[in-house]
Formats: C-alpha cells, sequence, structure tokens
C-alpha cells in the first residue's frame, strides 16, 4: 500500500469529501476525549448515542498524535487473518503537534507531512509495554470503525465542513466517516483501503466478521490498538500468543 502522494486537489464545497480523499494517517486525541471515550468502535452511524452507547469505546488512551497503519501478513491466505490494522502513539500534543480542524486543506497535508517525515518507516516498540487480549468486536455487516473521538464531535463537524455546516449536516457528518463514502478515483481507494478520517475501517461479512483487538499499555495508559479479522470467530479467552494474527507491527 502506497503513502499519500500527491496534494488533493479541493473542489469547491466539498472540503469533507477532500479530507477523506486524503485520509490522513497521523491522528490528535486529546486529553480529555468527549465521554472519555477516546476511540470509539462503531460501525456505521449518524448520531453521538449511536457513537457512545449502542457500541463500545477504548478509554484511558495516551493524549498526542496516533499513527495508523495497515500491513498485509505474509503468506496468509485471504479472510485468514490476512491483514492487521494498528494505532500507536508516536508523539505528545504541544503548539507544535496540535491540529486546528479547520486548517486549510494545504495547511492539513502539510501537519500529516511533518509527521510523515519523522514516524514514517520502521518504528520500535517502547520497551515497558504490556499487551492484553481487547476482546472482539460484533456489528452487523458492512463497516467496522476505530476513530478517534476529537474527530466526531458538532464541534470537529462544524471545523471540518466549514461554511457548509449546519446543525442538519452533523448526521450527514458522521456518515461519511463512518461509511468512508467519498467520491474518490479507483487508485485512491486502494490507497486508502481501510482507513477514514480520524482512524481505521474494517469491511466485514453479511452477519458482522468480528475483528479481534489487541491493546497495549504502559504507565497505565493505552498507547496502542491493534486489530485483525479472521472467518472464524475468536473466543474472548485465546491468549494472544495463540490469535490467528501474528502481531507483525
Amino acid at each position: 500500500m502506497s503513502d499519500i502522494e500527491d496534494t488533493v486537489q479541493a473542489e469547491e464545497g466539498d472540503r469533507l469529501a477532500s479530507l477523506l480523499s486524503l485520509c490522513p494517517r497521523y491522528i490528535v486525541v486529546p486529553p480529555n476525549p468527549p465521554d472519555g471515550i477516546a476511540f470509539a468502535m462503531t460501525g456505521d452511524c449518524q448520531d453521538w448515542d449511536q457513537l457512545t452507547y449502542w457500541h463500545s469505546g477504548i478509554s484511558n488512551c495516551k493524549p498526542g498524535i496516533w499513527r495508523a497503519e495497515i500491513k498485509r501478513i505474509p503468506g496468509a491466505h485471504d479472510g485468514d487473518a490476512d491483514y492487521e490494522a494498528c494505532l500507536r502513539w508516536v508523539a505528545d500534543l504541544d503548539d507544535d503537534t496540535e491540529l486546528d480542524f479547520g486548517a486549510s486543506l494545504d495547511e492539513w497535508q502539510a501537519w500529516e507531512q511533518m509527521f510523515k517525515d519523522k514516524f514514517d518507516g520502521s518504528l520500535e516498540w517502547d520497551s515497558g509495554i504490556i499487551w492484553k487480549h481487547g476482546g472482539t468486536y460484533y456489528d452487523d455487516g458492512g463497516i467496522f470503525n476505530v476513530i478517534s473521538t476529537a474527530y466526531l464531535t458538532h464541534e470537529a463537524a462544524a471545523k471540518v465542513l466549514g461554511d457548509d455546516y449546519n446543525e442538519d449536516e452533523y448526521d450527514g457528518y458522521l456518515e461519511m466517516i463512518t461509511l468512508n463514502d467519498n467520491p474518490i478515483n479507483e487508485e485512491d481507494s486502494q490507497r486508502n483501503y481501510g482507513f477514514t478520517l480520524g482512524g481505521l475501517h474494517f469491511g466485514q461479512d453479511s452477519i458482522g466478521g468480528p475483528p479481534a483487538i489487541a491493546l497495549a499499555e504502559k504507565d497505565g495508559q493505552v498507547v496502542a490498538i491493534k486489530l485483525w479479522s479472521d472467518d472464524a470467530e475468536i473466543e474472548e479467552g485465546t491468549p494472544l500468543e495463540k490469535q490467528p494474527g501474528q502481531l507483525v507491527f
């Protein structure tokens, strides 16, 4: 899967679609996320209740900049834990790293490039990280998302949509992000497969084949989330080393 290559050309009045096409790989997690939920785990949603009450979330995550990654697992059969997704903390929030969601598309992309230059490529895991089973997730088919809730509030929607925003647009904003339903070409679709604004998504089968979830903790905070999917149901008590995913990150 290739990295972001070309500057996104924004069409007038189509700011959200352009940002979805950019699909930033670097994500903001605030120190005080809404309802204490740093990452929402959800399917296709149109309102906040669906994000925070109908489905679960991941709390106690280290604030800062997180990187989203997706990797194919060498030698795995299609549908048999053939790829993994990872969200991992890489930097603290400060005046240089904070992102204004109202920034222009060029400014947003320059912010992204700053982290690509510093963190793209191989990253070693810090010592002292402890991995634990984070369970499995079921959704009734369609899309499974892990998205920083910083991107899902009314305030975020107003900044991302800019002049096009009104209260009636919020439901559509959530639906666009959780479906990653942006009008981009086939090359962009392949490049952005598995990514959406603020996080990652998995395609699921018609009965909601569950991704397995692993959480990494350090100093009492979650610093990484790994997910992989398999055709077979994954039991809650299965040790990490016996899961089908190879934890290649």
